[in-house]
This record gives C-alpha cells, sequence and structure tokens, in this order.
C-alpha cells in the first residue's frame, strides 16, 4: 500500500467514528437536568402496522444510568388519546446497550408520533415531550411505499373497512327486520279481521237460528 493509499484510508476511519458512534439513527438527543435523551422510536424506519417501541436511551456525563424505574411513555398520534405506558430496561448482563429503556406497541396509523416521558429520575421530576420530524427522530411510514409486490392494506384501513361493511349490514339486518315487523304486522291485522268477521258470522247465525225457532214455536 503506497502513502497517498495508507492518508486516504486513515481520512476515512476518522470520518467514520463519529457515524458508529451514533447510538441510534434518527433518534433526537436532549439535555434533560443532568441527563442526556436519546428519544427515538425502536426501530427506524418505522411502519404502520409492524410491531415498535419507545426507545430511550439515557446516560449521564456519557455513562450509561442503568437504574431508572417508574418512567413512562405516553404515545399519541393526531387526535388519538394519548396511551400510556412504562419503559422498562431493554438490556441486561451481557446482552442489549446499557441504558436502553423502550415501551413496545404496535403504530398503526402513520404520520407524526409524539413521546411525552415522565417521572422521576435521580430525584428529580421530569415531564418532557418529543415530537417526530420535529424532535430529531422518523415519523411512521405508510408500509404500502415499501411493499413489494402485493401491497397490503394496513390495520387502520381494514379497520374502516370492517366499519363500512358493519354499518351496511346493520343497515340491511334493520331494513329486514322492518319488512318481516310489518309483515307480522299485516298477518295481524289480518288474522283480526279474521276473527271479527268469524264473530260476526257467529252471532248472525245464532241470530238466525233464534228467529228460527221462534216462529216455530
Amino acid at each position: 500500500m503506497n502513502r497517498r493509499t495508507a492518508c486516504g484510508a486513515a481520512v476515512l476511519a476518522v470520518l467514520l467514528v463519529p457515524l458508529l458512534a451514533v447510538p441510534a439513527s434518527a433518534h433526537g438527543e436532549h439535555k434533560v437536568a443532568n441527563y442526556t435523551f436519546v428519544v427515538g422510536f425502536g426501530t427506524e424506519p418505522g411502519y404502520a402496522g409492524v410491531t415498535n417501541s419507545v426507545q430511550l436511551i439515557i446516560s449521564n456525563n456519557g455513562k450509561p444510568v442503568t437504574n431508572a424505574k417508574g418512567l413512562k411513555a405516553a404515545v399519541s398520534t393526531g387526535d388519538a388519546e394519548p396511551k400510556e405506558m412504562a419503559l422498562e430496561p431493554y438490556f441486561g448482563e451481557g446482552w442489549g446497550e446499557q441504558g436502553d429503556y423502550r415501551a413496545f406497541f404496535i403504530p398503526t396509523a402513520p404520520g407524526a408520533y409524539t413521546f411525552k416521558i415522565t417521572g422521576t429520575l435521580g430525584g428529580k421530576k421530569i415531564d418532557k415531550s418529543y415530537t417526530s420530524g420535529k424532535d430529531g427522530f422518523d415519523e411512521i411510514t405508510d408500509p404500502a411505499e415499501v411493499q413489494y409486490p402485493a401491497v397490503e392494506p394496513t390495520g387502520s384501513q381494514l379497520t374502516t373497512r370492517l366499519d363500512r361493511e358493519t354499518a351496511r349490514i346493520n343497515a340491511a339486518l334493520a331494513a329486514e327486520r322492518e319488512a318481516a315487523d310489518d309483515e307480522a304486522a299485516s298477518a295481524r291485522q289480518m288474522a283480526t279481521i279474521g276473527l271479527i268477521v268469524g264473530a260476526l258470522g257467529l252471532l248472525a247465525a245464532v241470530g238466525i237460528g233464534v228467529v228460527a225457532l221462534r216462529r216455530r214455536s
């Protein structure tokens, strides 16, 4: 290897070091009290309908924090009610990244998500919100953008279709019940008329019989 090639390799290695040191791609880094929070989705890019997680990597002066307890993440998107979940250690002895805490869920709609982190850390109250897109981590993507060869409907699309079909079936059943009720009402009406006609006929027959008996007597 000549000197020029060696120098080029050394420069490339120096340039790659910061990239290798990044704890997670497309995550936002934030200072909270004496701590550093790295916040994002556990899997990025993330797709609607696929299991993912809130990922919170905590460090203090460059050292991972492994004793965080009681932290929670409230996940929200659009007008949906927030869903609160516990942040649990995603590491152990000999596995995982120290200081990595997760709350697993399945994002069912594409778009921006907000993670509100609450609890107590090192005796300090934590109440911070981070939103994908503006706070350094990716939004959830519509899986149709990467599906091949067939595009599968998302959970929300299936729910919409199910709601639409359910409404159609309920309307059809209601119409059938109404028609059946109308038929039953008509049948009851005809039966009532028949009873009345029968009763009148019976009364007429009795009246004729009485008149006949009087004539004989």
